[in-house]
């Protein structure tokens, strides 16, 4: 498997679970992902999901983690993302900042 290139946005609900939409070079349409709220962090977006996404394959579902950049100035403008798989392997890695209250990003395969 070649490496995978994506896009994505995130907008919170509600509850405090994620919803959006992403694409990558292995996709011809846009697909979506679902995050529901497992560990809530300290500021909007900031903590730990239990995600779900329409993979290439089909759905997958793994956790997803994100926190700022913290070596960015100021710390809190730019965000990591980091999507697991149930055992931890990592999956995808990403960076992210918020605009018009949607996390918008860009990520890429590690495995």
């Amino acid at each position: 498997m070649g490496t995978i290139i994506g896009s994505f946005y995130l907008k919170p609900t509600d509850n405090g679970n994620l919803t959006g939409e992403f694409t990558n070079n292995r996709l011809f349409t846009v697909a979506t992902e679902n995050a529901t709220l497992v560990e809530k962090g300290t500021e909007p977006f900031i903590g730990k999901y239990s995600s779900t996404w329409d993979g290439v394959d089909g759905p997958a579902t793994g956790n997803l983690t994100i926190a700022f950049i913290e070596s960015t100035v100021p710390s809190n403008v730019k965000y990591k993302l980091v999507w697991t798989d149930w055992d931890g392997t990592v999956l995808f890695t990403g960076e992210a900042l918020l605009a018009e209250g949607l996390l918008i990003g860009h990520y890429v395969s590690v495995k």
